[in-house]
């Protein structure tokens, strides 16, 4: 299967990721390895470096806005994942870079 498209049987939130120009272009996304009632994550690799990354699509406006807070804030404390960068535009899913 192609892992860059839809399966017929998917939904088609779960993969609002892919059409998603501005992600797509950075990362190459190679798989779903999670998902939950508020997201999905996807096994990415960064196109400049090969550097696996974990993609979080978050569906729900608030989760997003609390989870993008709380890990900026974070940042650099031990034991707490990096967040590399995060796409949100408004009407679309927030999309976080994290280390995987």
């Amino acid at each position: 299967m192609d892992s860059e498209s839809p399966t017929a049987s998917s939904n088609l939130n779960s993969w609002s990721i892919y059409g998603r120009k501005e992600i797509t272009a950075s990362y190459a996304i190679q798989e779903r390895i999670g998902s939950g009632s508020f997201s999905d994550v996807y096994l990415a690799l960064r196109r400049s470096d090969g550097c696996p990354v974990a993609l979080k699509e978050i569906h729900d406006y608030q989760s997003a806005f609390r989870e993008i807070e709380a890990l900026q804030s974070l940042q650099n404390c031990p034991n707490v994942v990096v967040l590399h960068e995060y796409f949100w535009r408004e009407g679309e899913d927030a999309v976080l870079v994290l280390e995987f």
